[in-house]
């Protein structure tokens, strides 16, 4: 998922610094940055709580 998400990225930019006349393709364009920005942020969460070591229970 990261390495699509950063291939898409440099797309994005390319396009982005190329064609600024245009502002609908421009508008389209952070959208979809955006959303795989919020796909690839909340995939490494997930990632995290799966991966942290659950405590013992305290005994007392």
């Amino acid at each position: 998922m990261r390495t699509r998400f950063w291939s898409n990225a440099r797309v994005l930019v390319h396009d982005k610094c190329g064609d600024k006349s245009n502002p609908n393709l421009m508008k389209c364009i952070d959208n979809i940055f955006k959303s795989h920005f919020w796909e690839w942020k909340f995939d490494n969460q997930r990632a995290a709580e799966l991966h942290r070591e659950l405590e013992p229970p305290v005994e007392e």
